[in-house]
């Protein structure tokens, strides 16, 4: 799953700098220094919202290992810690009353 989101990722980076190659150099020769900045960032904002989208159409999880974990849960062997779940439920109470 990492691998595919990593691979999208490269393939979508690549192909963006690809696309900002050109209007950037003309931009070298035409642009103060301040409006070359605000490209860069539109190229940052752009790749932000292509990387949401891809995790948005395959969520990072690990099914094979939420089957599992329910799978355990069913039968009753999944090792569940009575005391550190009671513990962070009263650290969770104290953190609330501050």
């Amino acid at each position: 799953m990492v691998d595919l989101i990593k691979a999208s990722m490269q393939q979508s980076l690549a192909q963006t700098s690809l696309d900002a190659r050109a209007p950037a150099k003309r931009k070298t020769i035409d642009a103060p220094a301040a409006q070359q900045a605000s490209g860069s960032s539109d190229v940052s904002i752009l790749s932000s919202k292509l990387r949401a989208k891809d995790m948005a159409e395959t969520p990072p999880l690990d099914i094979e290992a939420v089957g599992r974990i329910k799978e355990a849960i069913s039968k009753g062997t999944y090792p569940i810690d009575l005391d550190q779940i009671s513990n962070k439920l009263f650290e969770n109470y104290l953190e609330m009353r501050k």
